[in-house]
This record gives structure tokens, C-alpha cells and sequence, in this order.
């Protein structure tokens, strides 16, 4: 199953392409790009955490060029819906890409009967955690680390 939503923003034509065809490579290139992401990946753990068969790629595409992505899946089996891992690329941030990705990854939630958008963050993304709390996300639990940059914030909105 694959969709495409065509949206405009900042008078710049930006493409969401939804598909359920998950492709490792793709996802990992991408990742590799985005300096916050500055742990391995391995393709083996993309494979594994995707291989459930409710795992959606959604892609931010500008004039033919990736420059965004989310990915998420029915991690936990519990009516949430797992927003695992995505990024905008750097030169590309602050054109409100990330939101229309996370609209695109609500809708398609609240489509297929999730109740919930679930995300894990850490301290060491400010970021991150002001886009969530910004986008009605709410800190539902913290998992310690030896560091507090490192610790894990679970993050929760209803949808």
C-alpha cells in the first residue's frame, strides 16, 4: 500500500509519499545524513525493527529529491502507533517539512484505528522535545542513563 500527498509550504511544492515497501538502504542513507544521529544504524536492526507488517516509510520529497522521512510501526500492541525514528535534513529544517510529516504519520494512524502517536526522545535532542510538546505530545514516562543527556523520554499524544 502506497500514497502520495502533495503539499505546499514556504511556496515550495513538498511531496509526502507514504509506503508500506520499506526500504533499509534508503532509510539509512538518510539517517547517515542527519548529524544528531551520530550512532550506528545497521541495516540487520532496520530490517528487524520493520519487518512487522504495519511498518510505514513516509518520505518528504522536494523536486525529486528525499529530504526527510519518518518511519513508524505497531511496536508495542497496545492501540499506539510506534513513531521510531526520522529527521529532516539539516539545509532543509525550518520549512515545516517535520510537521507535515508528522500530520501525514497522524492521519495514517488515526485511519488505520490507533489511538495513540508514541515516541521515545532523549534530553539531548531540545529540539525534538519542543516539536513534540508543541504538536500536543505529552511526557508520559523517563527512563535513567548513566548521563541525563542520554536519558529516554516517552512521549504520548491521542489522536
Amino acid at each position: 500500500m502506497g500514497g502520495t500527498a502533495e503539499i505546499e509550504t514556504s511556496g515550495e511544492d513538498i511531496e509526502i509519499i507514504i509506503t508500506d515497501k520499506i526500504d533499509p538502504d534508503l532509510i539509512l542513507s538518510i539517517f547517515e545524513r542527519i548529524p544528531e544521529f551520530n550512532q550506528n544504524l545497521t541495516r540487520k536492526e532496520v530490517i528487524y525493527r520493520l519487518s512487522d507488517n504495519s511498518a510505514q516509510l513516509y518520505l518528504a520529497c522536494l523536486k525529486g529529491k528525499t529530504v526527510g522521512f519518518k518511519v513508524g510501526y505497531d511496536r508495542f500492541k497496545d492501540g499506539s502507533y510506534y513513531y521510531w525514528l526520522g529527521g529532516v535534513l539539516p539545509e532543509y529544517r525550518r520549512r515545516g517539512i517535520a510537521g507535515l510529516l508528522l500530520e501525514s504519520m497522524e492521519s495514517k494512524a488515526k485511519e488505520k484505528n490507533f489511538e495513540y502517536l508514541v515516541v521515545k526522545s532523549r534530553n539531548r535532542f531540545p529540539e525534538m522535545i519542543q516539536f513534540l510538546l508543541a504538536n500536543g505530545f505529552t511526557i508520559r514516562d523517563v527512563e535513567p542513563r548513566d548521563k541525563i543527556e542520554d536519558y529516554r523520554l516517552l512521549f504520548r499524544k491521542k489522536i
